[in-house]
């Protein structure tokens, strides 16, 4: 009788961790990750993406950006979705220059997302954006 129902709590068990183990494999690649072994990244490269970014970021439009001013930093946080695309985007205090970076970044192309244990997960990422301003260029050179 005793192994009978020793019999029967392991199985019981193996099926328990059978299925823990497919809900676990779900709630890997549904949350949003930090740490990741492989973190989302342009498909582009990023010294391309940042390129492209300011060059799609209007600096002209509007009295927002004082003359005194070389550059503009921006910070931006957002999810690379499991396709790639960017979800919950957040940008510093709502203002003009913020709106700005979040259409252009809505506009960008998807990311190679991140991975986790070898599956396409959900990532967090933190951007900041440094955009010069001044249309001079100085020369440094003797």
């Amino acid at each position: 009788m005793k192994q009978l129902l020793l019999l029967i709590f392991l199985n019981f068990v193996t099926f328990t961790t059978f299925g823990q183990k497919s809900d676990s494999v779900s709630s890997i690649t549904d949350s949003i990750h930090s740490v990741v072994e492989r973190k989302a990244s342009p498909k582009e490269g990023l010294a391309t993406f940042m390129k492209v970014f300011a060059e799609n970021f209007d600096t002209t439009n509007g009295d927002s950006i004082p003359d005194t001013v070389d550059q503009v930093k921006i910070r931006m946080r957002f999810i690379v979705e499991k396709d790639g695309s960017f979800t919950d985007i957040k940008s510093g205090e709502f203002n003009e220059l913020n709106k700005r970076a979040v259409r252009v970044l809505k506009s960008m192309p998807k990311w190679k997302p991140a991975e986790l244990n070898d599956k396409i997960v959900r990532s967090n990422f933190t951007l900041l954006i440094t955009i010069n301003v001044n249309n001079e260029i100085t020369n440094t050179e003797d």
